[in-house]
Formats: structure tokens, C-alpha cells, sequence
């Protein structure tokens, strides 16, 4: 039976092969990198905890709805560092 828990699982997902890409990125890049700064880690870190709860294997342990997957999305997103909105943007471009 297809659910909206099986929809915030496939966004799931989506969103850990985002992170794993940009990681993967990062590893095969020629010139030395330098540390993340702490609050950039830590904006990492919630952005695989809301993949982490999205692909729970219980469905029952994932975002009720998309709605509250965007909201914690959004919360992972304008932790400590914070982001605005881009100025060429309508609803959701973000830019440091």
C-alpha cells in the first residue's frame, strides 16, 4: 500500500544520495581540504539525521508527512550559521 510515510521515504532517499554525491565530491577533490566550520558540521549532521528518520525501516518512525519532513528540513538548514533567501529566488532558493 503506497502511504505518504512511503513518499517521505523515497525523499529520503533522494536527499542521502544527495549527501553521499557532495561528500564523495569533496574526497575526490585534487586540492587539500580544510575542516568544516563547527556549525557548518553540525548543519551536515541534521541534514543526515532527517535522512536517517525519512528511511527508517519502521514506517511508523518516519515524518508523519512531507510537511513536517520540510519543516525539519528547514530547521537542519537555518541552524547556528543560518541561510537567507537568494535574491533572484521566488520560493526556496537558498544562498549563503
Amino acid at each position: 500500500d503506497p502511504t505518504v510515510r512511503a513518499d517521505v521515504y523515497s525523499l529520503g532517499v533522494i536527499l542521502a544520495d544527495l549527501l553521499r554525491r557532495e561528500a564523495m565530491d569533496v574526497a575526490s577533490a585534487s586540492a587539500p581540504t580544510t575542516p568544516l566550520p563547527a556549525a557548518a558540521a553540525a548543519r551536515r549532521d541534521a541534514l543526515h539525521s532527517v535522512a536517517a528518520r525519512a528511511t527508517a525501516h519502521d514506517p511508523a518512525m518516519r515524518f508523519a508527512s512531507v510537511a513536517e519532513m520540510a519543516r525539519a528540513l528547514e530547521q537542519a538548514t537555518t541552524g547556528p550559521v543560518g541561510l537567507r533567501r537568494g535574491p533572484f529566488s521566488r520560493q526556496g532558493y537558498w544562498a549563503t
